[in-house]
């Protein structure tokens, strides 16, 4: 955790890139997702990334809802991390994690998702319905906190949850955390259309790539969304050095250290295939299996114009992860992550790594000047909260045309029912 502590006291201290102040344990930050701005927002050369955070993993359909949702809900401002709070929903597809919880098997893809689908219902509940924005009133003289007719009770009863009580600690500023989604299958595109304000997605292509993202935007734009508030990144890993020839052979030195058999068990535990029952020179075939389609789809049908056998997948995956290895000098990157950007009309890229914290250090003291010099990073950040620093100053809650603001909305009509009524209302979601 040290490594991760230079890394914030130099991007701090250079001014080249602000790390979001979350805490996790032992109060340290953790880089890891950089963004690109939407060019019609800030002009051709307007776009900037800046560094996000991973602050958990919601396993929704894996754990115990009352555990999960206690964790996932918890009170954020106990270490200051509620201002720059994000939520990675990422469905749990592994069989051996399935039975490790006493579920015996693996739950069916879609399915997971339709739990998922309840579990975040139930935390729009408690994040944005539950306590009145005047709910907590520090009164020490009447030894007063909160006022009990500014809380209600969401009274959830569902298929999956029950959760009839209150959420029980203070909103944070934010109230939803912004939500993070990763997984491209059709169901999950239509999940992360739905909820997702950032969704990750694997790439190969920006041509393939552009189809996922142009399908996820239409779907979002159906569920009454802007779709260009819904920011989608790509993995990529980037192995940089003062020049062209430094880097390859950095790359060179890095990929003779790379497993071809553990890349292939890698991608067996993300598809669900057992690739040494395949012949290792055939095209790869897609098949439906309840662990990551989308990690399958992406060397089968994704590209029509490009077939992928076992042997090359293998080879491809041995740095970074499922998406583009770009190797050079920091305005050769540079270049790349424009090309991918204008391209494949992404918003940014979530940063995998050969090593670390080296490639992220890299990044840091390389690219980052270039992309500044180009007008592609800004100086600072307006705004206190991560969505601020994703949707722009003053925006700290979901949009109304998110689905947890309805729950906003009904929490307003309930407490002007409440005090005309006198009496205490309940969630009119069940």
């Amino acid at each position: 955790m040290d490594d991760w502590d230079g890394i914030g006291q130099r991007t701090t201290a250079s001014g080249t890139v602000r790390l979001e102040d979350v805490h996790v344990p032992e109060d340290r930050v953790v880089p890891h997702h950089l963004t690109f701005e939407r060019p019609e927002v800030f002009g051709a050369f307007g776009q900037f990334l800046h560094a996000a955070v991973d602050t958990g993993i919601a396993r929704a359909a894996l754990e115990e809802g009352g555990e999960l949702i206690r964790d996932v809900a918890r009170p954020w401002g106990e270490s200051g991390a509620d201002r720059a709070a994000g939520e990675p929903l990422v469905i749990q597809n592994l069989a051996s994690a399935a039975r490790n919880l006493g579920l015996g098997e693996q739950v069916a893809h879609d399915d997971r998702y339709e739990m998922a689908e309840e579990f975040l219902e139930v935390c729009y509940k408690l994040w944005e319905y539950s306590w009145d924005d005047d709910a907590v009133v520090r009164d020490p003289e009447r030894g007063l906190f909160t006022d009990p007719a500014r809380i209600r009770d969401i009274a959830h009863e569902g298929k999956h949850f029950s959760v009839p009580g209150v959420f029980l600690s203070e909103p944070s500023p934010q109230r939803t955390p912004v939500v993070f989604q990763a997984g491209a299958s059709p169901r999950g595109r239509a999940f992360a259309a739905r909820h997702g304000e950032g969704v990750f997605i694997n790439a190969v292509t920006p041509e393939a790539t552009r189809r996922v993202v142009d399908d996820i935007r239409a779907r979002a734009a159906a569920e009454g969304r802007d779709p260009y508030g819904v920011k989608i990144y790509i993995l990529l890993t980037a192995i940089t050095a003062p020049t062209d020839e430094e880097a390859r052979a950095k790359h060179a030195d890095l990929a003779s250290y790379a497993s071809y058999e553990g890349a292939l068990a890698l991608y067996g535990g993300w598809s669900g295939l057992d690739l040494s029952t395949l012949d290792p020179d055939e095209p790869l075939a897609y098949v439906d299996t309840d662990a990551v389609r989308s990690a399958l789809a992406i060397f089968s049908t994704a590209d029509p114009s490009r077939e992928w056998t076992p042997d090359q997948v293998a080879r491809y995956l041995g740095i970074g992860g499922i998406g583009p290895v770009v190797v050079g000098a920091p305005d050769t990157v540079a270049d790349e992550l424009e090309r991918w950007v204008e391209e494949a009309d992404i918003d940014g890229f979530n940063l995998a790594y050969a090593t670390t914290p080296g490639t992220f250090t890299d990044f840091v003291d390389l690219v980052v000047p270039e992309l500044r010099a180009r007008g592609r990073m800004p100086h600072s950040y307006e705004g206190a909260t991560l969505r601020e620093h994703l949707h722009g100053p003053g925006n700290p809650r979901v949009p109304e045309d998110h689905p947890a603001a309805r729950h906003r909305a009904l929490a307003a009509a309930g407490r002007s029912g409440h005090e005309r009524s006198g009496h205490e209302g309940q969630h009119a979601l069940k």
